[in-house]
């Protein structure tokens, strides 16, 4: 299986056209990237994410080997990503969040 990582730094498209994000922390469970805009930062943390890579998008085909790490849109915060303003409180999180998936992960059950 391959797997693409969304890049170390990126500038927004669309709703979040001429932010700047830049990779924070990553592990195989979440995710967290700084995010400037207008003199303002603030982090994005969410769980991490793969879709299939589409090999033909008029006959809607997808690989079965390859994937892409997909950012959070809009509506996915508040369910498997967060915004935080404290870059202390992020990692707080990140590091909790990804403790308890480790768990889950390791043991196949919700602890």
């Amino acid at each position: 299986m391959n797997i693409e990582l969304l890049p170390e730094k990126f500038t927004g498209k669309g709703e979040v056209a001429n932010m700047l994000f830049s990779l924070h922390s990553s592990n195989e469970f979440y995710t967290i990237y700084k995010v400037e805009c207008n003199n303002s930062t603030h982090y994005e943390l969410f769980k991490n994410i793969y879709t299939a890579k589409c090999l033909d998008f008029a006959k809607r085909i997808y690989s079965e080997k390859e994937f892409k790490q997909k950012y959070p849109k809009s509506n996915d915060f508040g369910k498997t990503a967060w915004t935080f303003r404290n870059l202390d409180i992020a990692i707080l999180e990140f590091e909790k969040l990804s403790q308890d998936a480790e768990k889950i992960d390791k043991s196949g059950n919700k602890n």
